[in-house]
């Protein structure tokens, strides 16, 4: 599956896809926010189990018009209706709306393929864009974390609920806000 928006296309990876991972995942710079650059060896590693590993839904962000390698975006799934999303960028394409844009368009299609009813993700306190970011997309957030090797981080839930709609009755999926859950 290839999801296409206006600015980028989110395409499955393939091996030649794996010098870019490879160079976005060692970057102190990319990996700022995260637990800190990988060695190439631990890159290289994650790259295989994004190929092969069953329970990870993972696509290369590509530019529309160049084709130049963005970043990535992934879910790992945590049981059979949750799953944990990671998003990294190349710090040059960072502040243009990017993740919020491959995220509109990545979660919808992977959530109905996958019937995945919650979406977590870690964002780091220090990281006031990503936290922004996880509001405007109606991310809830369900709890602060201190960890001693990832530091503090915040923990962001996306509940999906799937309705029926049109003549078809094709399922989708949106965000809903749940009060009543703690």
């Amino acid at each position: 599956m290839t999801v296409v928006t206006r600015r980028m296309l989110l395409v499955p990876y393939i091996e030649a896809l794996e010098s870019e991972f490879l160079l976005l995942n060692c970057s102190e710079k990319n990996r700022a926010f995260m637990n800190g650059p990988l060695t190439v060896s631990l890159a290289r590693q994650a790259f295989q189990r994004l190929l092969y590993e069953v329970d990870t839904q993972a696509m290369a962000v590509l530019n529309n018009v160049t084709r130049e390698y963005m970043g990535h975006i992934g879910l790992d799934m945590v049981d059979d209706e949750v799953a944990r999303l990671t998003i990294l960028f190349d710090h040059s394409h960072w502040n243009h709306g990017y993740a919020s844009e491959a995220i509109t368009a990545f979660l919808p299609h992977i959530c109905q393929q996958k019937r995945i009813k919650t979406v977590l993700m870690n964002v780091p306190v220090l990281h006031t864009v990503g936290l922004q970011l996880m509001k405007k997309l109606g991310f809830m957030q369900k709890a602060q974390i201190a960890d001693g090797f990832l530091g503090d981080y915040y923990q962001f839930e996306w509940q999906f609920v799937a309705r029926l709609q049109g003549a078809n009755d094709e399922a989708v999926y949106r965000p809903v806000v749940n009060e009543n859950r703690s």
